[in-house]
């Protein structure tokens, strides 16, 4: 959801110059702004996979998924297995668990289970990085991708 709020604001501070925001709105959506990518950086932290090679990443359109196990929706890292049929839904072609469910021992009957992500990190750095550049502040540094 942060994500999503913080490109939804992206756009809409960037709608104060065609003058569809107010200046009282523009100051409440930098203070949003400002919270939401505090609490961005500390997903990504969690979510950043130092050694992504190997890594199959969801295909683009990919709805929402939810862990199989707990119900937790998974926002970046997950653990599918195309083996076992999800026992949640008849429409889901594999069985999918978050990250702790899996490393808590959890898996699939025939325990194949594979990392799986659900869109590349640095799609995520990009959003990021346009919300820090808007911010302006030292607070928020630009940061780059190591290859």
């Amino acid at each position: 959801m942060c994500y999503r709020v913080i490109r939804h604001l992206i756009e809409g501070i960037a709608a104060v110059d065609d003058h569809r925001m107010t200046k009282s709105q523009e100051v409440a959506a930098m203070n949003l702004l400002s919270d939401q990518l505090t609490l961005f950086d500390e997903i990504l932290q969690s979510e950043w996979e130092p050694n992504p090679d190997g890594i199959q990443i969801d295909q683009p359109g990919t709805p929402d998924i939810a862990c199989d196990f707990c119900g937790a929706d998974i926002f970046q890292s997950f653990f599918e297995c195309t083996e076992c049929a999800s026992p949640q839904s008849t429409d889901e072609p594999a069985y999918i668990l978050c990250a702790a469910c899996y490393t808590e021992g959890r898996s699939c009957t025939c325990r194949t289970m594979a990392p799986k992500i659900r869109r590349p990190f640095v799609n995520l750095l990009d959003v990021r990085n346009q919300a820090a550049q808007l911010l302006g502040s030292p607070d928020y540094p630009i940061f780059t991708p190591n290859k």
